[in-house]
């Protein structure tokens, strides 16, 4: 079956942001030679896992454009930092993104359970109490992936940034 790919018009069954040739097209411009040696099948389920993580790990700008679509874009009232309107497409950072963690899909999980059992600093037996030491894994973090999105996220789930307006 066929990737159904967003085309900016808001998709009920869209799954991925970004087609195969758009994707071997980026790596291939990168020299990503890992992306080359698997099949299409292969790649459409790294750029379906990719943007199930993009959805399901972002907090973004704007509104959906429609109440019906399947992924988090294309969205409305959404501009990047330099005041161009992002509304109704799905921007390219996004589907940069997608090809990113798509590669990264192929050789390890894109959000992996943490065991911070090994790591315990103190343990109370009658009262229940675990202290985990500050020092425990949390979940990978895509630094490179946080900086294409940017200004199209207004927080990033499970990340320590917090929203603040002015009152």
């Amino acid at each position: 079956m066929a990737l159904i790919v967003e085309d900016g018009t808001g998709l009920e069954d869209a799954e991925s942001y970004l087609s195969v040739s758009e994707a071997n097209d980026y790596h291939s411009r990168r020299g990503n030679s890992a992306w080359d040696d698997l099949d299409d099948p292969a790649k459409e389920s790294a750029l379906i896992k990719a943007t199930e993580y993009l959805d399901n790990s972002y907090s973004w700008r704007g509104v959906l454009s429609s109440t019906t679509q399947a992924l988090n874009w294309p969205r409305t009232n959404v501009f990047d930092s330099q005041g161009r309107d992002l509304s109704n497409s799905v921007p390219q950072r996004v589907k940069n993104a997608t090809a990113e963690l798509a590669l990264v899909s192929i050789s390890s999980e894109l959000l992996a359970n943490v065991n911070n059992s090994n790591y315990v600093k103190r343990e109370k037996v009658e009262g229940l109490e675990v202290e985990y030491s500050s020092s425990a894994p949390s979940t990978t973090q895509y630094l490179y992936v946080d900086r294409l999105l940017g200004d199209l996220v207004s927080s990033k789930f499970g990340g320590s940034t917090v929203k603040l307006e002015r009152v």
